[in-house]
């Protein structure tokens, strides 16, 4: 029997033979993405979240809530019966390759363009090099089975049309080749499985290209490239859908093609300076959270410098009443928007397109008696509000329009100007220090409303009714001290604008669903049941009250401002996020298959 001393020994050594193999053994398999084998100067990149995580992320949205609730299910009782009597009757050979195209689409799908290739295969001698690929990690033999069964079905058409196949490894891994000859050009459709990915292509190029990121693990790949990840960290939430252009890429590999004159007005119009865009549709708290992001670092010029760097001005947000339904507010340099797009139009147009277009503006300009640019453009400021309001205690709806004024002076003279062209009567009316002017439309009687103007000493209120347009002055005022703006005063918006720093913004909108919808909602409650055929296949007096429903809706609104790294926008919607995530649960969840069962209740209904 070994010393004690001995033992201790031989255990010593057991656990350094044995132990890194059993580490390594635990190691989970490495999981490839696309965009940590494509290299970091890719022009454009997507990808779409898989069913599995489009379906777990329809749990967190208010619409799946409200599809979800008891009331609604008994809504739509007789609906659904209908569909799972039918899915209990899917062939099985319907039923097989469905459950299987669920499997390949389980995961997520990503595609990307990383520029041009010489093609060695083909006669055409330049191809895209882009490359589609599927995380099949969940379902890898699933995705196998379905691709060798399609595969073997379309043999006999790819024989007739003279397809060829072959199997050409490269660095260990098996490329499938599809050969065509289409019209006297011969290509080639590729695809190989890489670790948890399926890559398909057109030509070798792509998916060798990938194969040799991945074997080498370069640093320099998009997944890790500072302009793709500062793109990314704009995103909240689960991000089910994105989009990348890499504007730097493209010009770099095409400024050859590009004539001199465009690029100058790309630069001169402040997209020169522009390095990235990206688009994102997430889930966040209960919607879609879409984001919009330029990068173009600052300083900015052209049509990227339009908010001059400024947010909006709380006197602005203060306007606007917390009783507001939807309202729309920006900041923005128009008469340097002018400019820009002029220059831009008379140099792409040509000096024929640019006199024409200068003989309009003349026109116009004759008839008016003033300058669109020189006086209009130049009287005004930079900031734009307009909103609506409904009271919440039944009073006059109220819309109203306010303008920054920089020239008071000027103003007052361009809007008596207009006025002249305007067959209209107008009365003037004083609330307190200012004067309110109404008009009385020439030729119209009993004119339900009356059209209304005032010129503050720094802005121009427009407004369909006079009541609208008195208490916008009391606000202004700081008369009506007990009622500050939206901003301050509605839980509403405050909730909807959560996470974004409208404070910063230069651009704002915003939609108070819930007062929206539920006046229609609720009349449509009242009124559909005696108006609706019983041969609809839902059961129209089980509709969920207006109270439910509304329980489920959310405000919706965004917001766009500027930083030292590019312009953003971001916005809380029903969105692209939202549609995909609904979609994906009906095709997770849903028994039989789908598209069979579809087809046969519409012809059911028909």
């Amino acid at each position: 029997m070994p010393h004690a001393k001995h033992r201790v020994l031989l255990t010593i050594v057991l656990a350094v033979l044995v132990l890194p193999a059993a580490a390594q053994d635990a190691t989970p398999p490495r999981r490839l993405a696309l965009e940590a084998i494509s290299p970091h100067n890719t022009m454009a990149f997507a990808s779409f979240a898989g069913i599995d995580a489009c379906s777990k992320a329809a749990e967190g949205l208010g619409l799946y809530d409200l599809f979800a609730h008891p009331q609604t299910q008994a809504f739509l009782s007789q609906l659904i019966g209908r569909y799972n009597e039918l899915a209990a009757q899917t062939p099985a050979e319907f039923q097989g390759p469905w459950d299987m195209l669920k499997g390949v689409f389980s995961g997520r799908v990503a595609f990307a363009l990383t520029g041009l290739s010489i093609a060695t295969d083909s006669t055409i001698p330049v191809m895209p090099s882009a490359v589609v690929a599927l995380d099949i990690s969940s379902n890898p033999n699933a995705t196998r089975d379905l691709v060798a069964m399609t595969l073997n079905q379309m043999q006999p058409m790819l024989d007739q049309q003279g397809i060829t196949h072959e199997v050409k490894p490269f660095k260990e891994v098996d490329v499938h080749v599809y050969k065509v000859n289409f019209g006297g050009l011969n290509f080639a459709f590729c695809y190989a499985y890489l670790e948890n990915l399926l890559l398909v292509s057109v030509g070798q190029g792509p998916i060798r290209k990938c194969i040799n990121f991945s074997k080498r693990e370069s640093p320099k790949t998009l997944a890790t490239s500072p302009l793709f990840q500062r793109c990314r960290n704009r995103s909240k939430g689960d991000t089910l859908v994105e989009f990348y252009a890499g504007i730097d890429a493209i010009k770099r590999r095409f400024k050859l093609l590009i004539p001199n004159d465009i690029l100058e007005q790309i630069d001169a119009s402040g997209f020169g300076g522009a390095n990235a865009l990206y688009l994102a549709s997430a889930i966040h708290g209960g919607d879609s959270f879409d984001t919009i992001y330029l990068d173009a670092p600052a300083p900015r010029s052209g049509m990227l410098a339009l908010d001059g760097g400024r947010p909006l001005s709380p006197k602005t947000l203060d306007l606007i009443p917390p009783d507001a339904l939807a309202f729309v507010a920006l900041r923005c340099d128009f008469a340097t928007a002018w400019d820009t797009a002029w220059t831009s139009f008379a140099s792409l147009g040509g000096p024929e397109m640019a006199v024409q277009g200068q003989g309009m503006v003349a026109a116009v300009e004759r008839e008016l008696g003033f300058s669109l640019r020189g006086d209009i453009l130049a009287a005004l400021g930079h900031e734009f509000a307009i909103y609506a309001e409904m009271p919440r205690d039944l009073r006059v709806p109220k819309i109203v329009a306010s303008i920054e004024v920089r020239d008071r002076e000027k103003a007052s003279a361009l809007i008596g100007a207009l006025l002249t062209q305007i067959p209209a009567n107008f009365r003037t009316i004083e609330h307190r220090d200012h004067t309110i002017h109404m008009a009385a439309p020439r030729g119209w009687q009993n004119f339900p409303g009356s059209p209304c103007y005032t010129l503050t000493a720094d802005r121009l209120l427009v407004s369909p009714t006079r009541s609208g347009i008195e208490e916008a002055l009391d606000r202004l005022d700081h008369v009506a001290q007990q009622s500050p703006g939206i901003a301050a005063a509605s839980a509403s918006f405050r909730a909807c604008v959560k996470g974004m720093p409208w404070d910063k913004s230069s651009a704002i909108w915003w939609i108070d669903t819930k007062r929206v919808l539920g006046f229609a909602y609720e009349a449509a409650y009242d009124i559909l049941p005696g108006i609706t055929p019983d041969s609809l296949p839902i059961d129209i007096t089980r509709m969920p009250p207006a109270k439910t429903f509304l329980a489920h809706m959310s405000s919706l609104g965004g917001v766009g401002y500027s930083d030292k790294d590019g312009l953003v926008f971001q916005c809380r919607t029903i969105g692209f996020a939202s549609a995909l995530a609904i979609a994906a649960r009906i095709v997770d969840r849903a028994p039989g298959a789908a598209p069979w069962v579809l087809e046969r209740m519409m012809d059911s209904f028909r």
